[in-house]
């Protein structure tokens, strides 16, 4: 994929990586593993190329009629944690989904899930965007990327459900507040370089939808002409805005989910692009053939194909990197997963690349057991070469092999990706039971370009100073994406201590700030463990013959093959390793300590914690050694919130305090390694378990909680709603 982007690219691009309707299903693996599959796939993408900015365009969840309010926020702060490795670093727009409302289930719970819950669960990720707080809190806005000299319009087409459940109305998807405020964001008359600027459109459901967006579709013709419009909404009231004179920067396009396809239309007089990003859930496929989704007249491009999702392979997800060239409009929507990369110039759409297609009628069958399409052979090599051709990659399998098109060899740099290692040449330890992602095969050159096309050398060794000397029996990776807090893992080489055989820590700007020899014997000053399965684990926060807080790269060179060479980042590679938490085995909950932000809603501190902070009684934060305090995290009365990893011993800075909805203190509770029933609090000796609704106390205003104790905040671990493993 990135191959063919790269080819995309000109002077004036720009690229973006959008995801949507996941509907996430608790406890189904097949949900599960797809779900992580499109974490794993967006991360990587996102670490080997420069993307402007990324988009999750609502339906997070799966939203049965069944489904208990507090369910249907665990599968939202699910998505949301899948989402985080790759939004976090980078501008972000989250857009509301019908189905995050849990409006299905609304006779079932009495209500739905209101905005400014929504809210805490999703949008407040959008971070440092131009609106007024009511407006980000109902989920539209808009930000400016001023070195792309684009301005990204996030909509909400789902304004009112939940208020008003008759989801046929204009006014049950946007109300007139947020279409007049369209209005204005469209016009950027105040900057001078208006003409020079893009404006790119993100929303749930695309505007061409008959019966439903007809007055932000008025609204964008009229913009385009540069005419004045006064417009009235189904509420009667008017919509006015004059843009004579105030349409310089081109609308680019309006990019949405919903209709978990790739349909391409455009709005009927001023040609705007409106583009589907397909859905991520394993559990719907593509397809084609379902019409319940009405669109307007004049579809430009609907294909006869239905793109089947495939167990345990890149096509159990889909989702798209955007490339579009501003002077000329030029849009290339290209596909990972189950799927078809689109090209859009002007008003005509083509297609390129085609995996896993069925072109049959879609029957409303997942298919879900077949390996592909047709023909039973998986994403093995597409015709325009964009994907790794082996049939053994799984997640990440577009890294290598892109410059063939032919089907997949077994050598290529794609080769150990995913799950099992199926291709042959992997070493006999690893497991093929057990799904990873091998990051060898995107690992980059300091100038972030995939190391030999493959991202590793064979024939050649590091030295100590990281420069390349001959080695006819070695092998060495390019960097490999990691941070403090994670344990990579690495399997395929012969670790002897000879020279060449080495582990490198670099910092962002890709200098080495440490190096360890890999001798093949556990070295706990140097955070290395090697275990009986051949596989060596790297802690990079246990090293203590130096200090790693600014790691951000891994470069691996040893004895072996690099065709072979495994890398992977907080995941197992053999079943045959520990399996408990801290000597790193699977873990399955989801930390949401990462998610603490601070009143204004950016992330607190580097990580959602400080360390040498501590919370009094009255809620106020102090410097204290030794301590850490998290920022604020969301919750609510229904929640179950667990945490270990910090001491709580009854002494100042030993506390949970919690928070209503504008942050203005509840309860501050004294944490002393015990249970108190009092205050919803229970303790087995290594969780602390608080359940609102269990307290004797009256907590039900409850909208965030911090979290202060001994400890460094590296370790801490809290969750929602979840079992801590």
């Amino acid at each position: 994929m990135l191959e063919k982007a790269d080819v995309c690219m000109t002077e004036n691009s720009l690229m973006f990586i959008a995801a949507s309707d996941a509907h996430f299903k608790t406890g189904d693996h097949n949900s599960e593993t797809g779900l992580r599959h499109l974490s794993q796939a967006m991360r990587l993408i996102a670490e080997s190329y420069p993307i402007d900015f990324g988009a999750y365009l609502g339906d997070m969840t799966s939203a049965g009629t069944d489904i208990s309010i507090a369910d249907g926020k665990r599968e939202i702060m699910k998505v949301r944690s899948a989402l985080f490795p790759t939004l976090h670093t980078m501008p972000s727009f989250i857009c509301s989904g019908t189905e995050d409302y849990l409006l299905a289930s609304y006779n079932r719970n009495g209500r739905c899930i209101s905005q400014a819950e929504l809210y805490n669960l999703t949008a407040r990720d959008n971070r440092d965007v131009t609106v007024d707080e009511e407006h980000k809190k109902r989920g539209f806005f808009y930000k400016d990327l001023n070195a792309q000299k684009v301005r990204v319009i996030c909509l909400n087409t789902s304004d009112t459900y939940g208020e008003n459940l008759n989801r046929e109305s204009e006014t049950a998807v946007m109300k007139p507040s947020q279409l007049q405020w369209l209005c204005e964001s469209l016009d950027l008359s105040d900057k001078a370089d208006a003409s020079e600027w893009g404006i790119i459109l993100l929303g749930h459901h695309p505007l061409t939808m008959i019966n439903k967006f007809t007055v932000a579709v008025s609204i964008l013709d009229a913009y385009c002409k540069g005419n004045a419009i006064e417009l009235a909404a189904q509420t009667g009231e008017i919509i006015s805005y004059d843009f004579s004179g105030k349409n310089k920067a081109k609308i680019l396009g309006q990019f949405h989910g919903h209709l978990h396809n790739y349909k391409v239309n455009f709005i009927t007089d001023s040609k705007i692009p409106v583009v589907a990003i397909p859905n991520a859930s394993f559990y719907n496929n593509n397809f084609y053939s379902a019409d319940r989704y009405t669109q307007a007249e004049n579809l430009t491009y609907s294909e006869d194909i239905t793109y089947n999702k495939s167990v345990n392979t890149v096509n159990d997800t889909a989702f798209c990197v955007v490339v579009i060239d501003k002077a000329s409009g030029r849009i290339h929507a290209l596909h990972y997963g189950s799927g078809v990369d689109r090209y859009i110039n002007g008003t005509t759409v083509n297609e390129d690349s085609p995996s896993s297609g069925d072109t049959e009628t879609d029957d409303g069958n997942d298919d879900s057991d077949k390996p592909g399409g047709d023909d039973g052979t998986g994403n093995s090599g597409n015709t325009d070469g964009g994907n790794t051709g082996n049939s053994g990659s799984g997640d990440g399998g577009d890294s290598g092999n892109t410059d063939s098109g032919e089907e997949g060899d077994d050598n290529t740099g794609g080769g150990n990706t995913g799950e099992g290692n199926t291709d042959g040449d992997t070493p006999d330890s690893p497991d093929d039971e057990v799904s990873y992602t091998n990051l060898v095969p995107t690992s980059i050159t300091a100038a972030k370009y995939i190391l030999d096309g493959v991202g590793y050398i064979t024939g050649y060794r590091l030295d100590e100073a990281g420069n390349t000397a001959y080695g006819p029996e070695y092998s060495y990776t390019g960097h490999i994406a990691t941070s403090y807090g994670d344990i990579m893992r690495i399997a395929g080489g012969t670790y002897d201590g000879t020279p060449g055989n080495y582990i490198f820590a670099m910092d962002e700007s890709f200098n080495i700030i440490w190096l360890a020899s890999l001798t093949g014997v556990d070295d706990e000053a140097s955070g290395l463990s090697y275990g009986s399965s051949g596989v060596i684990k790297f802690s990079p926060s246990l090293v203590q013959n130096a200090s790693l807080e600014n790691i951000a790269y891994i470069r691996v060179s040893t004895i072996g093959l690099g065709e072979n060479l495994i890398v992977t980042r907080n995941e197992r590679i053999t079943d045959l390793e520990e399996d408990d938490n801290e000597s790193g085995g699977i873990i399955n909950y989801v930390n949401i300590i990462q998610y603490a932000m601070d009143a204004a809603g950016n992330i607190y501190g580097t990580n959602g914690y400080r360390n040498s902070r501590k919370l009094l009684l009255t809620g106020i934060e102090t410097v204290a050694e030794g301590y850490v305090a998290t920022g604020f995290i969301v919750a609510d009365k229904d929640a179950v919130i667990r945490t270990k990893g910090l001491e709580f011993d009854g002494e100042e800075g030993s506390c949970l305090c919690l928070y209503d909805s504008s942050y203005g203190l509840i309860s501050c509770i004294s944490l002393s390694g015990s249970s108190d029933s009092a205050n919803g609090i229970s303790y087995d000796g290594t969780v602390h378990t608080f359940t609102p609704k269990d307290a004797q106390n009256d907590f039900s205003s409850i909208a965030y909680f911090r979290l202060s104790g001994k400890g460094n905040g590296e370790n801490a671990v809290v969750t929602y709603c979840e079992e801590i493993n």
